[in-house]
C-alpha cells in the first residue's frame, strides 16, 4: 500500500517561505562580527576624519549653497533654543528669523533632515563654519561604515575595508564631504536603509521589512533626490518572493510607496510638471538624447578612473555572489541615472547619491585580485591599500572660499544694533557670519540680492533687475536710512546688479568708502582678488520708511522686515 502523502506543518509551510534559499543564505553566511571588524571600522573611520575633515578650520563655508543649508541648522537651533513659546508657532518664527537673516530654504524648498543634524552639532560646539562642517564629517563616517557593514553581508572582512575605503577616496564623496551639501549626509542615509535590507533579506519579517521602509523614506527627509532609492527596494522585495525567500504580500507596501511618494514629490514642487514636458532654456529640455547622455559622463570624474574599472569586473561577478543585492544595486544605479537625466539642473554632484553601488562593485573586482594571494598577506596588502587610498583623496586640493567672519568682527560695531546692506554673490556666508559673531537679532542684514533684483532659482535664471539707473538705486536705498553698505569687490562672477550697484557707489556723495579688506589668501580662483569694501554714509542718514517688503519667490510670498529690528 502507497503511504499517504505526508502534509506539512504549519511551522513547515513558514519556514519554507521565510527562509533564504540556499543561494541566498551562502552570500549572507560570513563570520560573526567580532573584534577584528570593530578594529577594521575604527580604521575605516580614523581615516574618513582625516579625509573629510581636512583642513576643517580653513576658510569659510564653501560653495553657494553651503550657507543656504547652514542657516537652516539655525534655524532649527534657535527655534528650539527659544522655547516653548516658539515650539507653539514655528511658521511665525522662519518668518521672523528670515526677517534677521534673510538665508532660509528649509521647508519651502528642503527637507529638515540634515538641518536638525546640523542644529545639534550647533548645540554643542556652537554655531560656526567649523561645526557645520563637523556635522557633514560625521554624517560621511557613518557612510563609510554602512558600506562596510553592507559589505560584510557578502564578503569578508578585506574585501568589506575595501568598499569601506572605496566610497571614501571616489572623487565625488571626497568633494562633498568636505563641504556643508546634503548629498553626503542623504546617500548615509540610503547606505544604512541598505544595511537593513540585508537584515530583511537574511530573514524577512514584517518587522524588519518596516524599518527598511522606514530608512528608506528617511533619505527623503534629507533631500528628495533620493526618492529612487524606494524603487530599488521594491524591485529587490519583489525578487525576494520570486525566489520563495519572502512573502509576496511584503510587496504590496513597498510598491503602493514607489507609485505614491515619487507622485507626491513631483505634483508638489513648482511648476514641476512644466518643467519636465518643456524643459528649461538654461539647462536643455529634460527628454533629449543629450539629457540622458550627459549625465554618462559625469561618472568617470565622480568615480575615477581605476575604481570604475574595477566596478565593470564586480559587477559581472555581483550576480553570481547575490541575485538579490545584484539586483539591488543595479536598481539604485538606474534610478539615480534616471532622476538626474531627468532633473531640471544637470549637476554633477547630483551623482553623488548614485556612488555606493560602484563602491560594492570595486570592492567585488578586488576581491578577485585578494583570492589569488596567501591568506596571511590579505590583511597586510589591503590595511597598506586602505592607507595609500586616503593619502590620494587627502591630497586632493580643495576650493577655499573666503570667510566673512574677520570682516563681520573688524566692523562689529558698524553692524550690531543696525541694518546694512550686503552685495556679493556669496551673500549666504555674510549672514551666516553675522548670526556667528553678533547676538542672536541684534541686526538686520538686507541682500542686495532681494533688493536691487530677484532671482527666482539661479543667477544663471530667471533673474528679474529691480533698478536699471542710479536714479532708481537712490529710491532704492535712501529711504532705509542705513547707515553701512558692506560691498564685494573684483568678484568675477558678479551679477551686472551688483556691478552697477558698484558703479553707483563710487560717485555717490551719500555714501563714502572707510575701509576695504581682501577676504582670503588662498581662496577659490574666481575669489583671488575679491575685497570687501565698507561703505559709511556721509550724513546722519534718515529712515522715511520703517519696514522693508523681501520677496521670497520659492515659497510664494514675501517677508516684512522691520529695518530697526535688531533687538529680538
Amino acid at each position: 500500500m502507497r503511504a499517504a502523502k505526508r502534509q506539512p506543518t504549519m511551522n513547515q509551510t513558514t519556514s519554507t517561505v521565510t527562509k533564504p534559499k540556499a543561494e541566498t543564505r551562502a552570500a549572507l553566511a560570513t563570520a560573526r562580527f567580532d573584534r577584528r571588524d570593530a578594529l577594521w571600522l575604527m580604521l575605516l573611520a580614523a581615516l574618513a576624519v582625516g579625509v573629510l575633515g581636512k583642513d576643517i578650520s580653513k576658510g569659510g563655508l564653501r560653495s553657494i549653497d553651503s550657507p543656504v543649508h547652514a542657516m537652516d541648522g539655525v534655524l532649527i537651533h534657535d527655534w528650539v533654543a527659544a522655547g516653548p513659546s516658539a515650539w507653539t508657532d514655528p511658521m511665525g518664527f522662519a518668518v521672523e528669523q528670515y526677517a534677521h537673516y534673510p538665508s532660509l530654504s528649509i521647508g519651502s524648498h528642503y527637507p529638515p533632515g540634515f538641518a536638525i543634524v546640523e542644529a545639534a552639532f550647533f548645540g554643542v560646539f556652537g554655531i560656526s563654519a567649523v561645526s557645520a562642517r563637523m556635522s557633514v564629517v560625521f554624517m560621511g563616517v557613518l557612510g563609510v561604515v554602512g558600506a562596510y557593514l553592507f559589505m560584510r553581508s557578502l564578503s569578508g572582512r578585506a574585501v568589506s575595508a575595501l568598499a569601506g575605503i572605496a566610497l571614501l577616496v571616489m572623487p565625488g564623496i571626497t568633494q562633498w564631504g568636505q563641504q556643508t551639501m546634503l548629498e553626503v549626509p542623504t546617500l548615509t542615509i540610503m547606505i544604512w536603509a541598505a544595511v537593513a535590507l540585508t537584515h530583511y533579506v537574511k530573514k524577512p519579517s514584517a518587522a524588519r521589512l518596516t524599518l527598511v521602509l522606514a530608512m528608506t523614506l528617511l533619505g527623503l527627509c534629507f533631500k528628495q533626490n533620493a526618492v529612487f532609492l524606494i524603487g530599488a527596494v521594491t524591485a529587490t522585495i519583489g525578487v525576494c518572493a520570486w525566489r520563495g525567500d519572502a512573502r509576496w504580500r511584503h510587496v504590496i507596501v513597498p510598491a503602493a510607496l514607489c507609485i505614491a511618494v515619487p507622485l507626491g514629490i513631483w505634483l508638489s514642487l513648482s511648476d514641476a510638471l512644466t518643467k519636465l514636458v518643456d524643459g528649461n532654456d538654461g539647462a536643455g529640455a529634460e527628454w533629449s538624447l543629450r539629457a540622458f547622455t550627459q549625465c554618462a559622463r559625469y561618472i568617470p570624474g565622480e568615480v575615477s578612473l581605476w575604481l570604475l574599472a574595477a566596478a565593470v569586473v564586480g559587477f559581472a561577478i555581483s550576480w553570481r555572489r547575490s541575485v538579490v543585492f545584484a539586483t539591488f544595486l543595479a536598481v539604485w544605479l538606474f534610478g539615480c541615472y534616471a532622476m538626474v537625466s531627468v532633473a531640471e539642473f544637470k549637476f554633477a554632484r547630483f551623482f553623488c547619491l548614485g556612488l555606493f553601488p560602484f563602491a560594492i562593485w570595486a570592492a567585488l573586482g578586488c576581491g578577485l585580485v585578494l583570492d589569488r594571494l596567501p591568506s596571511r598577506w590579505r590583511t597586510v596588502v589591503v590595511a597598506l591599500g586602505v592607507v595609500v587610498m586616503s593619502k590620494v583623496a587627502f591630497d586632493r586640493p580643495i576650493p577655499y572660499f573666503p570667510d566673512h567672519g574677520p570682516t563681520v568682527i573688524t566692523h562689529r560695531d558698524k553692524i550690531e544694533g543696525h541694518a546694512v546692506l550686503f552685495s556679493g554673490l556669496r551673500d549666504g556666508d555674510f549672514v551666516f557670519a553675522v548670526r556667528q559673531h553678533i547676538p542672536w537679532r541684534k541686526a538686520v542684514v538686507i541682500r542686495a540680492s532681494k533688493l536691487l533684483y530677484t532671482c527666482l532659482a539661479h543667477p544663471m535664471f530667471d533673474l528679474k533687475a529691480n533698478v536699471s539707473d542710479y536714479a532708481e538705486i537712490d529710491a532704492a536705498i535712501l529711504p532705509l536710512g542705513l547707515t553701512h553698505l558692506f560691498i564685494e569687490r573684483e568678484n568675477r562672477v558678479a551679477v551686472s546688479t551688483d556691478t552697477l550697484l558698484r558703479d553707483y557707489l563710487a560717485q555717490s556723495q551719500s555714501y563714502s568708502r572707510v575701509d576695504s579688506m581682501r577676504l582670503a589668501e588662498e581662496p577659490e580662483p574666481n575669489y583671488r582678488n575679491v575685497t570687501m569694501d565698507v561703505y559709511e554714509s556721509t550724513s546722519p542718514p534718515v529712515r522715511t520708511v520703517e519696514y522693508l517688503d523681501v520677496p521670497v519667490p520659492r515659497a510664494n510670498r514675501t517677508v516684512r522686515v522691520n529695518l530697526g529690528g535688531w533687538s529680538g
